[in-house]
């Protein structure tokens, strides 16, 4: 387990949520790894909209970071 991605379930909920989220304009990639048994390493690319600031992305990052 440790080492493997996770199954498709989380992949598909994490690409779910961060969708659904104001200013995700796509979510490109979601690669994951088993850290422990109850820790998923998330490396995750996501495009925002093009009128926000780079503040504003921080804070989103670090909000989804809280939420995943």
């Amino acid at each position: 387990m440790i080492g493997e991605g996770a199954n498709k379930w989380v992949i598909r909920s994490i690409r779910e949520l961060l969708q659904k989220q104001p200013n995700s304009e796509h979510v490109n990639e979601v690669l994951t790894m088993h850290m422990g048994p109850d820790f998923i390493l998330a490396n995750i690319s996501v495009d925002f909209a093009d009128d926000i600031d780079v503040c504003r992305v921080f804070f989103k990052a670090w909000l989804y970071k809280n939420i995943l």
